[in-house]
């Protein structure tokens, strides 16, 4: 590899890191920054995007049981996990930039993908996957097998969204209320 493409192989990864930290801050800081205009102490704000960072999206029981609107408590934790999904495929490219043995890893990872649970089920797989594992996994899940970023992301926050809001009407009651049979 010449200089001129290290060099530029090194500046994209340099942007891609700094483009991750600026998601990571934005997902943070914003809900943070929002929640006086919404009437919402700073600590229940704070409470909200902390308990997104470790439960994820049963954040938003959290923000129901501190009675925070609907919309900030729903608006809230898919936010934060956007941001944190797209920080951490900026991330893993940032990393992976020049390094020959990631390379040659991804590659495999990749054939491997093909032959595998992931080909059959594919994509629409981190929906599910999502549920259950997170958006600390699904990002890399999808990063490793190489599929299309905005196709991801998107089925990503879908199966986010559906968890946020079903967790959110079982923290009101409101699954009582539409399914009675549910928690009798």
């Amino acid at each position: 590899m010449t200089s001129g493409a290290v060099m530029q192989v090194e500046k994209k990864q340099y942007h891609s890191a700094l483009l991750s930290l600026l998601c990571t801050v934005t997902a943070i800081g914003a809900p943070l920054l929002c929640a006086p205009l919404a009437g919402i102490t700073f600590m229940d704000a704070a409470a909200v995007v902390g308990t997104t960072l470790v439960i994820e999206y049963a954040a938003s029981a959290t923000a129901a049981l501190l009675s925070l609107p609907v919309l900030y408590s729903l608006l809230v934790p898919v936010w934060v996990a956007g941001g944190l999904i797209l920080a951490q495929l900026l991330l893993f490219d940032a990393f992976s930039g020049g390094s020959g043995k990631v390379a040659t890893f991804l590659r495999q990872t990749r054939e491997c993908g093909e032959r595998s649970f992931f080909q059959r089920y594919g994509m629409a797989g981190l929906i599910p996957g999502i549920w259950v594992v997170g958006f600390y996994i699904c990002p890399a899940v999808a990063w490793l097998m190489g599929w299309r970023r905005l196709h991801a992301v998107s089925l990503m926050l879908a199966g986010y969204v559906v968890a946020t809001i079903f967790t959110w009407a079982a923290a009101t009651g409101l699954v009582t209320v539409l399914l009675p049979g549910v928690a009798g």
